[in-house]
């Protein structure tokens, strides 16, 4: 069934980029991870084919999830924290800037994420304990069982490498 194939192709293509995106929402791995998986999940119940751009409406569930989850998370009650808030939600943009915001936002974020995977599997790693999964130097370096130092160098050394092949494209 090419639908099944559509969705298989989706799912190997994305799934990574996907749980990223969802990531700089919710600002934690397993969490992103679980919603991305729901919305796969709910996306099999979708005729992909009627779909214009797959890709596209596959990271506007993820965004939609993971705004539910954060509105979920922190009730009506309590209000999430400002740069959570600030990510999420611009109560100024309207749709067709917003629209065009995200794509250019999510083009940028497939570049980034491309080019951190072109990073050497250490310096990887430390990034991604950094800047995505937000933990700390010392912490990474406890973890890692490393010197705070070598964590500030390699984190030094990738955002130089990122801004420099960011740069160029």
């Amino acid at each position: 069934m090419k639908t099944n194939g559509l969705y298989e192709d989706l799912f190997r293509s994305y799934f990574k980029l996907a749980v990223f995106y969802a990531m700089q929402f919710v600002r934690s791995r397993d969490t992103a991870e679980d919603i991305v998986q729901d919305v796969f999940v709910n996306l099999l119940d979708v005729d992909l084919k009627a779909i214009r751009d797959p890709r596209r409406y596959l990271f506007r569930c993820v965004r939609n999830a993971a705004t539910q989850y954060m509105q979920s998370s922190y009730g009506r009650s309590t209000t999430p924290p400002l740069d959570v808030l600030q990510s999420i939600y611009d109560p100024v943009a309207q749709d067709d800037q917003l629209e065009s915001e995200e794509a250019e936002n999510l083009k940028k974020l497939v570049v980034l994420y491309e080019q951190v995977e072109k990073l050497s599997p250490r310096a990887r790693q430390i990034f991604k304990m950094i800047a995505i999964e937000r933990r700390s130097y010392a912490e990474t370096a406890r973890q890692l069982a490393i010197s705070l130092h070598s964590v500030k160098t390699q984190m030094s050394r990738s955002f130089q490498l990122l801004r420099k092949r960011m740069g160029k494209l």
